[in-house]
């Protein structure tokens, strides 16, 4: 009895044990996959584009207060002049102070408009990493399938130690991508 009862649990285990799926695991180098996506590229030179161009503008506003900043201190020179009359000397003083109040509002806008570009371009690139990071998950998936991988496990970060190059799926990934993606805009 003892031994049907060994025999009938030992083919019970071998039966659970033949009915789970071994794990097929790949591995994918996200950054590098990110990296050689063209459609990414792309989307980076565009945006590296329109970051030249917020610079430029800043720099034009950044001229602006450097010359109203030049216009003070050349009235501030003027209003030493030994030979000036004291009612000459303040109306300079008089308009020194408007242009001072008017040199500080024009910097607090630039401020505002520095930071809300810095804000903005944050997003776009946060953005668009997103947009193509979700593209790459997706072309991830469909080259597991392909594989018949159950476990794709990105070798960059702390959860892979190790990894055989043979598991390696970055290159099929970045060919799926590049292959069939749509064309940018």
């Amino acid at each position: 009895m003892k031994k049907v009862l060994l025999s009938l649990a030992i083919c019970g285990l071998a039966f659970s044990l033949n009915a789970q799926k071994a794990p097929n695991l790949v591995t994918v180098d996200v950054n590098k996959a990110l990296a050689g996506y063209t459609r990414l590229q792309d989307a980076q030179v565009k945006f590296e584009s329109s970051v030249t161009t917020a610079r430029e503008e800043l720099e034009a506003e950044g001229e602006k207060l450097r010359t109203a900043a030049e216009a003070i201190n050349k009235l501030q020179e003027e209003s030493e002049n030994p030979a000036l009359n004291t009612a000459k000397v303040d109306e300079i003083k008089k308009k020194i102070e408007g242009e001072i109040e008017s040199f500080r509002a024009k910097e607090a806008e630039f401020n505002q408009l520095r930071q809300r570009t810095e804000r903005t371009l944050g997003e776009r690139r946060n953005n668009i990493i997103s947009l193509h990071l979700d593209e790459v998950k997706d072309a991830i998936k469909k080259v597991c399938k392909d594989k018949g991988a159950t476990l794709a496990l990105n070798v960059e970060g702390s959860v892979v130690l190790y990894a055989d190059s043979s598991f390696d799926i970055t290159n099929d990934v970045l060919e799926a991508l590049n292959t069939s993606a749509p064309a940018a805009n």
